[in-house]
Formats: C-alpha cells, structure tokens, sequence
C-alpha cells in the first residue's frame, strides 16, 4: 500500500525583523574626553618645551605620587562635611584622575595599577552602603557623602580617571567596575534622585555631567540622551535645558558669579565630551555659543585681583584660579574661541589642564601670543531671555590701580540670592572699600555647625540690613521671601559707559508695597583729580 504523502499548503506570510538603531559615537577610543589618545604624545612632548604644562603635569604627577605612598583608603560613609571620611572620598576622586593622568603621560603602570585597584574596592562596597548617615539639610543624600551633589562631582572625576586607564583594564576588571560601581551609581543618579538630575540647577547640571560622561564612557547611548534631553527625553529638562534656561543671552548664570564659577565646571567638562563623542549636536555654537560667553562674563565679574564679586552665596576668597575657571579658560580658548587675552588669564592662573586644551594655552604662551586682559564698563543682563535686569559694573583706570563699581540690579539668583536689590560695591586701589557682608558659610568645616552652613547665612547674612542697599520699615526686600523675590525683578533706567562719565540707574518697585527705589551710580572721571600716591 502506497501512502501519499499530504500536501502541506504554505499561507503567504510577511515577515518582519525589528532592527533598533542606537546613535553612534564619533569616539571609541579611550581615553576620549580631556586627554584623547590620538594627542597623548603631542601633550607627552609639549610636557618637556612648554614651562606651563611642565609645571602643570609635575603637580598632578606629585599628587599622584601621594595616592601611591599610602594604603588604599576607602572607609565606610558616616561624615558630614570636611568630616575624614567626606574628606577622604574627596581625595579619593583627586587621585583617581591624577593617576590617570600621570599614567598616560610616564606609561609607568603603577599609576594605572593604583586606579584598578581603588575601582575595584569601591566597587566591591558601593551596593552595601546606603543613603549617608549625615544628609545634609534641606538636601537629596549622597551614598558617598552627605549629599548628593557631593557624589555627582566625585562620579564627574572618576570616570574621567577610569578613561585613562581604560585600555590597561582587563574585560573583566572593567565589567567588575562597571557593574558593580558605575552602572548602581548612575541608576542612584537617574532613578533614587529623580527629582535632582531633572532640575534647572547647579545640582543638576553635575548630575547629568556625571550621567552623560560615564554613558559616552562606557558606550551607552541611552545615558547620554537622558543627559543630554532629561529622564522623559523629551527636552524639556536635561543639560541642553539647563544651558537653555540658567544662562542670560549675555553668558550670566542666574545664581550669581560664585555659583557660575561653580557651575562651569561641569558644564564646560560634559560639553567638551558631547563634542568629542556627538559633535553633530554643534554644543559650542547653542544659543549662540552661550558657553564661552559665560567663561568671558565669568571673568568680568571680578575685580582684577581675580576676586569674585561676592553677591548671593559667596565665599570671598574664590578667584579665577580656581580649578573651574582653569577648565573653563583652557576649553574656551583652545576649542570654542581662542580669544588672546584668556591667555593672559591663564598666565596668572600659573597652571593648564594637562590635556589637549592645555596643551594649546600653554604653547601659545609661550610663542607670545598672550595680550592683556581688559576689563570693562559692562551691564550684564540677566534671565534666560535676558530681561530679569542684571548687574553693571563700572570700572576707571589700570588693572595695578582700578576704581570699580559694582551695581546689582538682578533677579532673586534662586535659594542662593539675597535680599539685597540695587545693592553696590566699590573697589580701589585693589581693595573692597565698601564692602558686603557676602559670606558667612564656612562649608565643609566640621568643627562649624557640623560642616553646614552657619544659621547667619540663613538668617542675618541674606537680609537687607547687612547689605549696601535700603531699608524701608525695619523690613527685607519682599519681606524675606525667596519666591516673591523670584517672582519679580529691577529694571534698569540707564547706562552709559563712557569713559569721561559712566552711569547706571535702575528702579526697584515691588520690593515693598507703594514704594519705588531707584539708585543711579556714576563713576566720574575729572582732568586734575587723578589718584596721587
């Protein structure tokens, strides 16, 4: 008996393959950010021609070597503020990315080895710990420190340091790190502290500084987008936002030159990286290229001993030889717009990174190329839209001698502003004559309020009375209330910053209920009157 054999009828069918795009990097290769490594050997020469970079690197070098004459130290969280342990995990960072740095440019592995086995004890801690015992108050907890924004920056400087060392790492030493270290801190970042990495703030620039670098890093594009676009990647927050919404049209930061010093760190570090990992996105040339006009405006508010001028929060002994401006100096002359005279700056910072940017500053010092700072009569506007008043400073006479008015017509500066509307300084001869009462913080001193801000920074320090403006009925501006502060601002009246006779005025109206103040300042200058010595 045969058997036929059953036909077997195929239905036309389409058949579909889901192919997932993720945006490619431009970068691959490691280290990619600072230093990258087609330009390593050029920074390795330019150490022994350029006097700059050279002292620069023996700097980092001798912090590196510190790292190595001692144990590795990665004590269990439980201090607040300038407390051992914050202290410790603070120079943990610093030399993390010191030795990477010294290990790229000796090609000694000791250095290298130092970085690898620090990760790899943190990592095998990192998940155990939990939210710090200390949370600083009003503030989000770390799990490194006492808050987090303190864990944002350590995370912002690591894994740079883990860049460099990158290549040296076995595949998995660098899985290790990277899933049991960085993977849990970024979802801390992006999912425990939602509500920071998505806030217009300072906190939450350092935030998605932290989260986009360690994405472009570890070639995980989804990192980078939320970075770059919020958590919803929708745009409506993220660093594109922040740069979007924190910065006037003239470069101003809305919390004042303290905090723009602050601030520019990581957002002049994560653009430098969005341009070498995405430079399609053009982040140098959005709004106008807003990031070098905040580096310039940054060093206008200073006085020309590079003091920033100490309105809002403030501690006065900041300069622009601070490690921020140094980035932010290096970046903008070398990669967004070599303005000659941030040469001169970078002269009296006495240091560069030791990096690509660096590198440039510091041969270009060298061939002579530098030309005098110029400080100058400005009104510098503030609010996003640059129509939240602003901040005028008028200036006479050479930097060794410089008569300086300081006149704030700004908007509140959010929880860092003070009541102090149409407030002035005044500088000569290199000093503060009328000065401000500005700080009264002392951050990260334990032995002061357990590392807290002082209670007169919340009280006495941000009232009307202790500030060069006026009191209407024993009462702060906007009776101290930080949101209707924010809710309204100066208008300036006038300008004019000709070098004979620069005025400003401007008028405050809603400070107090019926009462309008105006202020007009006038920096005269008077054939005959000059300065005598």
């Amino acid at each position: 008996m045969i058997m036929k054999q059953p036909k077997i009828l195929f239905a036309p069918c389409l058949l579909f393959v889901l192919v997932i795009f993720q945006p490619a990097f431009a970068q691959t290769q490691h280290p990619s950010i600072m230093l990258t490594k087609k330009n390593i050997d050029a920074v390795r020469k330019g150490i022994n021609q350029y006097p700059l970079l050279q002292s620069s690197f023996a700097d980092v070098k001798a912090t590196a070597d510190d790292a190595l004459k001692q144990p590795i130290n990665v004590p269990v969280p439980k201090d607040g503020g300038g407390g051992y342990t914050h202290e410790q995990h603070k120079r943990n960072y610093q030399y993390i990315l010191a030795s990477g740095v010294a290990y790229l440019i000796t090609k000694d592995k000791k250095y290298a080895e130092y970085v690898k086995n620090i990760l790899l004890n943190y990592a095998s801690q990192y998940e155990k710990w939990p939210l710090h015992p200390k949370r600083k108050e009003g503030h989000p907890a770390g799990r490194i420190f006492w808050q987090n924004l303190n864990d944002c920056v350590w995370q912002v400087y690591v894994i740079q340091g883990y860049d460099h060392v990158y290549d040296y790492l076995s595949v998995a030493d660098r899985k290790t790190i990277e899933q049991k270290l960085f993977a849990p801190i970024i979802k801390f970042f992006t999912v425990d502290t939602y509500e920071v990495f998505n806030k217009i703030h300072n906190h939450g620039t350092w935030s998605v500084a932290a989260v986009g670098m360690t994405g472009y890093v570890m070639n995980k594009p989804e990192w980078a987008e939320m970075a770059l676009k919020g958590s919803n990647k929708d745009g409506k927050t993220g660093y594109l936002m922040q740069l979007n919404e924190l910065f006037s049209p003239d470069g101003y930061y809305n919390e004042g030159p303290y905090y723009q010093r602050y601030a520019l760190l990581p957002f002049i570090v994560f653009a430098k990286a969005v341009q070498q990992y995405q430079p399609e996105l053009k982040v140098y040339e959005h709004r106008n290229g807003v990031l070098a006009k905040a580096i310039h405006t940054c060093l206008q508010l200073t006085y020309t001993n590079g003091a920033f001028f100490p309105f809002n929060d403030a501690i006065k002994d900041k300069t622009f030889e601070s490690e921020e401006l140094v980035y932010g100096v290096d970046i903008a002359y070398a990669d967004i717009q070599p303005a000659t005279d941030l040469l001169d700056v970078a002269k009296q910072q006495g240091r560069v990174i030791v990096s690509d940017a660096g590198l440039k500053v510091a041969a270009d010092i060298k061939a002579g190329k530098s030309k005098p700072f110029v400080y100058k009569p400005i009104w510098i506007k503030d609010g996003n839209e640059g129509d939240k008043g602003g901040v005028g400073i008028l200036r006479a006479g050479p930097n060794t001698d410089q008569q300086c008015v300081v006149f704030k017509a700004a908007s509140q500066g959010m929880g860092h502003g003070h009541f102090d509307r149409l407030n002035f300084l005044y500088y000569d001869n290199g000093s503060e004559v009328f000065t401000d009462y500005g700080s009264a913080r002392f951050i990260n001193i334990e032995t002061k309020s357990g590392g807290d801000y002082l209670p007169e920074n919340k009280s006495w320090a941000k009232q009307t009375i202790a500030h060069n403006t006026v009191v209407v009925d024993k009462t702060s501006h906007y009776n101290g209330d930080v949101d209707k502060g924010e809710a309204a601002h100066p208008d300036l009246l006038f300008f004019n910053p000709s070098p004979q006779m620069q005025v400003i005025s401007a008028r405050e109206d809603k400070a107090y209920d019926g009462v309008t103040m105006v202020r007009t300042m006038g920096l005269v200058n008077v054939v005959g009157f000059e300065n005598r010595y």
